[in-house]
């Protein structure tokens, strides 16, 4: 697994950490008022009240760097009841927005994998959402 990125900005090529994009991203799935939870990949929920970053928490996370694009995948797990199109384009906004404002760099795509669905017990899903972004 990469540790550092090489992202290319309107000031040039800089350096990022895993760690640093992955505070990003799960700052703005924080900001989802608890409508969804960071899974693995098999769709098992993460434990609360880790380090932001942290080796457990990162494990929902994949970014690849495709010759200076980044693209993200990140898993988790959508409420019972909500519109799992409308909750994920939030978060991909939001994805977006905070990897803008904290790095300076967007996604290329951004990539979330709905590994389940919560109610009283978690649901098993396997649903893909792509949004690829133009700049």
């Amino acid at each position: 697994m990469q540790e550092t990125y090489l992202c290319k900005t309107d000031l040039g090529e800089i350096e990022i950490s895993r760690t640093i994009l992955a505070h990003a991203i799960l700052s703005a799935v924080n900001q989802m008022d608890g409508q969804v939870l960071v899974t693995s990949k098999k769709g098992k929920l993460l434990a609360a009240g880790g380090k932001r970053g942290s080796a457990d928490e990162t494990d929902c996370l994949e970014i690849d760097d495709r010759g200076g694009a980044l693209v993200v995948r990140v898993y988790l797990a959508v409420r019972f009841g909500l519109s799992m199109k409308q909750v994920t384009d939030s978060l991909a906004g939001k994805i977006r927005k905070n990897m803008l404002k904290e790095i300076g760099v967007s996604p290329a795509s951004t990539i979330i994998h709905v590994t389940g669905t919560l109610a009283k017990k978690m649901a098993p899903r396997d649903i893909e959402y792509r949004i690829n972004y133009e700049d």
